[in-house]
């Protein structure tokens, strides 16, 4: 058996949020929103410069682009957001992660805090190892960062192993 213990921190959170599934397409929806409203504003710039007309369409296009403009930053500190969240639940909050053949499980204790959650690796939807970090994504909604200095039981070559040998081409690494 692999066992893992792992402590949230913004390193942790930001592995979560990168690796969730509709953070990419968020950050690709506000970037292309906010350059489009960019050159609205722009556009209203020259325009209201130009003939000194609508100035309520010049005031609207550059509230918009920034309210466009904070909604990217908003998605982009999303992971200092979650662990102030998680900290305000449980601020000793530890996760353990129990890896064996027929699949994984998982423990979030800490005050104010219990859950177990157990995965077969046919829930596994990807898994991958770079910088030091393994993570796992489990259908749409969970992904566990796993450091590699984590490791309290097992090594990480033996999780890449499992991983390789129970993913195939899931698990890139």
């Amino acid at each position: 058996m692999i066992v893992t213990l792992n402590r949230e921190d913004i390193e942790y959170m930001k592995k979560v949020w990168w690796n969730y599934p509709k953070s990419i397409r968020f950050v690709i929806s506000f970037s292309v929103l906010t350059a489009v409203t960019f050159t609205e504003a722009l556009a209203s710039v020259l325009y209201f410069m130009a003939t000194r007309k609508d100035a309520w369409m010049l005031i609207a296009s550059v509230l918009i682009f920034c309210f466009c403009l904070l909604g990217l930053l908003r998605i982009c500190l999303m992971p200092h957001r979650m662990l102030k969240k998680l900290n305000a639940i449980s601020p000793d909050v530890v996760e353990t992660l129990y890896f064996s053949e027929n699949g994984f499980a998982a423990d979030n204790n800490g005050t104010g805090l219990k859950e177990h959650v157990e995965y077969g690796y046919d829930r596994v939807t990807k898994a991958f190892y770079s910088d030091n970090w393994f993570v796992i994504c489990c259908d749409a909604n969970r992904v566990y960062p796993i450091r590699c200095n984590s490791f309290k039981q097992g090594e990480p070559r033996q999780l890449a192993a499992l991983l390789r040998a129970k993913l195939g081409t899931r698990f890139k690494g």
